[in-house]
């Protein structure tokens, strides 16, 4: 045991070594959990929806694990930094701009078909977006720019386009 005058060895990390590690382990929990096999095996695999940059360029994209390795599969540049993204029972993918944000996407990875929604100019998309089983309604968080006010937005699921909206009483309202 330490004696008080004694250092304690004190590990420190950035906050993404501190969340690589927390989501390894809670990776390996969940894995244990559900039966599944330890990381590296070669029967592992998983199938993630993505953002990213590379080279300077923000994309989304499938990112496949498979015996143990990473692969960028399909993919789609988009306009600036995307944050929310919500898998649709259809196989499409719902995406939103990080706040302040002005695109919603719905993009169909098997056909490459793209859907895009942009907002009105006095609002802001917050970065995230909420679906219903169906895919039929959505609401989206956003920002009246005049005002600052947080607002919630249903928008009709096939058109993207807004339906109605209203004040969270609060500012940058989140998922």
């Amino acid at each position: 045991m330490p004696m008080a005058t004694e250092p304690l060895a004190v590990w420190q990390a950035s906050r993404r070594q501190a969340l690589a590690w927390l989501g390894s382990a809670c990776w390996a929990s969940a894995a244990m959990a559900a039966g599944l096999p330890a990381p590296g095996s070669a029967t592992l695999s998983a199938t993630l929806w993505a953002a990213w940059q590379d080279e300077g360029a923000e994309h989304i994209g499938e990112v496949r694990l498979r015996g143990g390795r990473w692969a960028v599969g399909r993919q789609l540049a988009v306009p600036t930094r995307a944050h929310g993204l919500v898998l649709q029972a259809d196989g499409s993918v719902l995406v939103v701009a990080r706040r302040p944000g002005d695109w919603l996407l719905r993009w169909h990875p098997q056909t490459g078909q793209t859907q895009w929604q942009w907002v009105e100019s006095d609002r802001r998309f917050n970065g995230h977006v909420v679906a219903d089983a169906a895919g039929q309604r959505l609401w989206t968080t956003e920002t009246d720019l005049e005002s600052v006010a947080g607002m919630v937005a249903l928008r009709d699921g096939p058109t993207l386009h807004k339906q109605a909206e209203w004040p969270t009483h609060g500012a940058d309202p989140h998922q």
